[in-house]
C-alpha cells in the first residue's frame, strides 16, 4: 500500500513533469511558427514584392546645432514625417552626407538604393563584378561583403533632418541570407 505522503510526492512529481511537457510543447510551437515565418521558399520569394522599408518619424522638439557634427542637415525639422517612397530613383553610397545627391537621404554604405516608386530595397543578389562598388567592397570591406559581391550586407541609410526625441518605425522583410565570415 502506498502511503498518503509517497503518493502526494508522485502527484506533484507528475504535475511538474505535466508542466515542463507542456512548456516544452508551447516551446516548440513558437519556435515552429518564428520558423516558418522566417523560411521562405524561393518560389514565395521570387513571386513576392522587393524589400520594403517604410520609416515613419516623430518628434516634436527641435535641437540645436552643434559645430562637431559630421552631417549637413537638411534643416531643423518639427512632427511627423512618413516616407512611402513614392518616387522612382537610385541613390548611390558617398562618403559625406553633403556630397549626397538626394537631399533627405545619405546612403553610406551599401552601394545603392532603389525606390521603386512603392518601395525602398537595397541591392538584390550579387553586385556585378565590373561594378566600380564591387572592387571598392572588394578592397576594404571583402568580409561582410562576401568579397565584394554584397555590399547590401552592411546597409547603412540615413535621413539627412536633425530630430530630437525620435522614434521610428522600419518594416521590412529579408528576402535571402548571405551569410559573410
Amino acid at each position: 500500500m502506498i502511503s498518503r505522503n509517497t503518493f502526494e510526492k508522485i502527484r506533484i512529481t507528475l504535475a511538474i513533469f505535466g508542466g515542463c511537457v507542456f512548456l516544452f510543447f508551447m516551446g516548440y510551437s513558437l519556435i515552429n511558427l518564428v520558423l516558418r515565418f522566417v523560411d521562405r521558399s524561393d518560389d514565395r520569394v521570387a513571386n513576392s514584392p522587393t524589400d520594403v522599408l517604410e520609416v515613419e518619424l516623430d518628434t516634436t522638439d527641435e535641437i540645436e546645432p552643434t559645430d562637431d557634427l559630421d552631417v549637413e542637415p537638411l534643416g531643423f525639422t518639427t512632427g511627423d514625417y512618413f516616407e512611402d517612397f513614392s518616387t522612382v530613383k537610385t541613390i548611390e553610397e558617398v562618403g559625406q552626407a553633403e556630397s549626397s545627391g538626394d537631399h533627405e537621404w545619405w546612403l553610406n554604405s551599401g552601394a545603392y538604393f532603389y525606390q521603386t516608386g512603392e518601395v525602398g530595397r537595397t541591392l538584390q543578389g550579387d553586385l556585378p563584378e565590373s561594378s566600380k562598388w564591387f572592387r571598392q567592397y572588394q578592397s576594404t570591406s571583402s568580409d561582410p561583403s562576401e568579397g565584394g559581391l554584397h555590399p547590401q550586407n552592411i546597409f547603412r541609410l540615413l535621413h539627412r533632418s536633425e530630430r530630437l526625441n525620435l522614434e521610428q518605425q522600419v518594416l521590412f522583410r529579408v528576402d535571402l541570407n548571405h551569410f559573410s565570415a
